[in-house]
């Protein structure tokens, strides 16, 4: 779900955090992108988290509908024909994939973002 173009960004992103023997006279500089990759990242996850909602609300309403379509008479039996439901089953599925983007995409911001404080660091000389 990661368009290419911020694939490359990450990618760059990640290799500029090892410390080099540049790393020191650029440190202003990579501390400014690490932060620029983090605010797009952020933008990123904004998105995917609107997408998500609707997931969830599509996915709710598959189960409802499987829950209703079930022929079972028990509330425990209806449960588990909703569950193997094949729209019910590929919604969720499609819902969990979001959600693991979005958990990657909070990873990658919690690296930038100390990436970014080390840096500014390293820049100030502390």
């Amino acid at each position: 779900m990661v368009n290419e173009e911020l694939k490359d960004l990450i990618e760059g992103g990640l290799a500029d955090i090892r410390l080099g023997t540049k790393g020191f006279g650029e440190a202003i500089d990579r501390a400014t992108r690490f932060l620029l990759i983090q605010a797009s990242l952020a933008d990123v996850k904004l998105g995917f988290e609107e997408e998500l909602a609707k997931k969830n609300t599509l996915c709710d309403g598959y189960f409802h509908d499987a829950l209703k379509n079930s022929e079972a008479k028990q509330v425990t039996e209806k449960k588990l024909d909703a569950g193997t439901d094949v729209d019910y089953a590929k919604s969720r599925e499609n819902k969990e994939i979001l959600e693991a983007e979005i958990k990657y995409l909070r990873t990658l911001m919690d690296i930038f973002g100390n990436a970014h404080v080390t840096y500014r660091q390293i820049a100030k000389g502390d």
